[in-house]
């Protein structure tokens, strides 16, 4: 999880790592597990909901974060701060079962809805964040929003008095009476 998910990693960042345990206390009871990083001088415990975090700090500055916790956190449904943690970047590494890698699809496989967006200097902007990873491609359909002063409705009314009264009262009335006469 984190930085180097992301690919965002510098020197000074932390490695973070969530393990999916039956009795994850176990790891927190006897941490002699730990010196396999090396010379560990410092043990930070801290507690984010289901989660147990034990900050690991090594000789060389090397610091790793174990996200130790139940099989069924993992298996839904997220709490929103999980869904961010997750969706900001987060990379399967090994598992017995398919809780991670679902996990992982359910945060990206949600369909994502209408977003706001400005076309600027040839490119287009998002009005607000978007929950995707850094690199993600995904692919996009512009819609234009309607714009009344765009309108032409002489034009519009040129298909006959009914398409008047519709033109006169707007797209939005129009594209319901034409959903109307599509169903039947």
């Amino acid at each position: 999880m984190g930085s180097h998910a992301r690919g965002t990693a510098t020197d000074a960042s932390d490695v973070d790592l969530v393990v999916l345990a039956n009795d994850p206390q176990r790891y927190l009871q006897d941490r002699s597990w730990v010196e396999t990083l090396g010379e560990v001088v410092r043990q930070d415990v801290e507690q984010y909901g289901n989660v147990v975090s034990l900050r690991v700090h090594s000789q060389d500055q090397f610091e790793v974060e174990f996200g130790l916790t139940y099989p069924h956190w993992a298996a839904g449904p997220l709490d929103p701060g999980t869904q961010e943690v997750v969706a900001a970047g987060m990379k399967v590494l090994f598992e017995r079962g398919p809780l991670l890698s679902g996990m992982l699809a359910a945060c990206y496989s949600s369909p994502m809805g209408p977003v706001d967006a400005l076309y600027e200097n040839g490119l287009l902007r998002p009005v607000s964040p978007l929950p995707l990873r850094p690199g993600e491609r995904v692919a996009v359909i512009v819609v234009r929003k309607a714009d009344p002063a765009r309108w032409d409705l002489t034009r519009l009314a040129a298909h006959g008095d009914d398409d008047l009264a519709l033109a006169e009262a707007g797209l939005d009335e129009w594209a319901a009476a034409l959903d109307r006469e599509d169903r039947g």
